[in-house]
């Protein structure tokens, strides 16, 4: 399984794992958007190429990272703007899903900031939808 992930997943052109299409016209493609299932194959418990994982950790984070993290499309993606369900909004089980990649290969620091920006983001809607359930 690791062997595939890394045979066929890991897209060398944009340093990144990538899914790929399944339709016949485009059999084999890679998709190319960047969202947060890039990080998805940081998920599993066996170790995947370091170098790899490095650059998935270290580099594309940024693309991602802002006052809230992570979104579903990244903040240099046309799309982001429209905030549209999967275009651009912050979903929590796909903060969870990626955080426990970043705990395999991301340094302490961009984990500890990472589950800091999911923290404040939640809470700031529980605490808002808490007082609002309250006034009314």
């Amino acid at each position: 399984m690791i062997q595939r992930i890394n045979d066929k997943l890991w897209n060398e052109e944009l340093g990144v794992y990538c899914s790929r299409y399944w339709m016949r016209w485009k059999a084999g493609a890679f998709l190319t958007r960047l969202t947060p299932m890039n990080f998805y194959p940081l998920m599993p418990a066996f170790p995947i190429h370091p170098g790899r994982a490095r650059t998935q950790t270290h580099d594309r984070p940024k693309k991602f990272w802002g006052q809230w993290v992570l979104p579903t499309l990244p903040y240099d993606d046309p799309l982001w703007s429209t905030q549209d369900y999967w275009k651009g909004k912050v979903w929590a089980p796909v903060n969870y899903l990626v955080f426990q990649g970043l705990k395999r290969y991301a340094s302490p620091e961009l984990q500890a900031e990472f589950a800091r920006k999911s923290v404040d983001i939640f809470m700031r809607n529980w605490t808002a939808n808490t007082f609002a359930a309250r006034t009314t």
